[in-house]
């Protein structure tokens, strides 16, 4: 993809901020596509309401998001032509104001120093659509587009690929906002997801989770190129596991939901028992629905490590027996966790499983995608 001038004006009436600065340098990063969500029968953008939001979308999703002004013409028209955009192919595509929400981001301590520094760079015009990816902003587009060029603009940043967001959006006048887990009264929404079709195959992930991530980028995305007419579903659990932050109130009654919520979709045919012994799933699990029945794929999450008779780690507890039969190639004499010894095992043991893992969850999703 060819890189864009960094303030090359594109011939729309569009705010000008006299007083902001240059865009950082992001040259090793810009022109990587993203995987950007759908929803079935979304037809507008989904508005960003805090700076929580902000951040939790740019750090750890694939998404775009477009900052906007309500003084701002040229923003106003754009999210017109972006709703028409959106009703055709399901797009999930973010917006955020910029004299609240994107500024108090932009002009953050966390904005200028550590792991997601630079995220939201010092902008000159808007509208602006930011392109994130990895917890990196991979390109930018500067300005609105000429008019029927929307479609045919947007199309260069994104894979083509049917990833739909299975979580609940709440209609607000003409648009969208994120539905979150109600921390005052400690309850959860799972609409959309009941409406669907009791045949689909659903990713149930954690947008925080480094299995999640690994999942993605190692099995998913490269699926999902080859055979980018095929169909998934993603739940994001992310209001369930924050809930650990909490107080021990809150954390014991999200546990129970998420008990519930995994009973209920049966991510408890592999499960665990949380800090209150409630039994819960995993993330990342891929389920395939078919009316009554259902199987499912979990990558990663192996547990009980032990050293076996002759002195090499392995794992007890997996979803895949396969998983079990691995051993490291490097022999500990005990369970001395900072040796280098055993340090070295277990890195060994983990890579042997994740690169048995791709191949597995690779064929569940040729089994029940294709």
């Amino acid at each position: 993809m060819k890189l864009k001038t960094l303030f090359y004006m594109f011939g729309v009436s569009s705010l000008l901020f006299s007083s902001c600065s240059e865009i950082p340098n992001y040259q090793q990063v810009l022109g990587e596509r993203i995987f950007i969500y759908r929803q079935d029968n979304i037809n507008s953008y989904v508005e960003i309401s805090s700076e929580d939001e902000l951040n939790s979308l740019a750090r750890y999703d694939d998404c775009c998001i477009l900052i906007t002004s309500p003084t701002c013409t040229a923003c106003q028209n754009t999210l017109i032509e972006l709703s028409d955009l959106i009703e055709k192919e399901h797009y999930i595509i973010y917006t955020v104001d910029y004299e609240s929400i994107y500024r108090e981001a932009m002009n953050s301590a966390y904005n200028s120093q550590g792991e997601y520094a630079y995220l939201f760079p010092r902008l000159n015009q808007v509208p602006t659509f930011l392109f994130y990816r990895d917890g990196r902003l991979v390109d930018y587009r500067i300005g609105s587009f000429k008019e029927d060029e929307l479609e045919e603009g947007l199309e260069e940043y994104f894979f083509d690929a049917n990833l739909y967001y299975a979580n609940d959006l709440i209609e607000d006048n003409g648009h969208y906002k994120i539905s979150h887990l109600d921390l005052e009264n400690i309850t959860y929404s799972s609409t959309y997801l009941d409406s669907l079709s009791d045949e689909k195959v659903v990713l149930y992930t954690w947008r925080r989770c480094g299995d999640c991530y690994n999942y993605k980028e190692r099995v998913l995305f490269d699926f999902l190129v080859e055979n980018e007419t095929k169909k998934l579903y993603v739940y994001e659990l992310d209001d369930f596991m924050l809930l650990r932050r909490e107080d021990e109130e809150k954390r014991r009654i999200g546990s129970l939901l998420f008990s519930d919520f995994s009973a209920k979709y049966h991510l408890n045919a592999y499960s665990r028992l949380d800090e209150f012994s409630n039994e819960i799933g995993f993330a990342p699990t891929i389920i395939n629905y078919t009316n009554n029945s259902y199987i499912l794929s979990v990558y990663s999450n192996d547990r009980d490590v032990y050293i076996d008779e002759n002195n090499y780690l392995a794992y007890n507890t997996t979803f895949y027996e396969e998983v079990k039969d691995l051993r490291s190639d490097t022999k500990v004499d005990d369970f001395d966790y900072t040796s280098s010894n055993y340090q070295k095992a277990l890195e060994e043991l983990n890579e042997k499983a994740l690169n048995l893992e791709d191949k597995l969850c690779l064929e569940f999703l040729n089994l029940y995608l294709l």
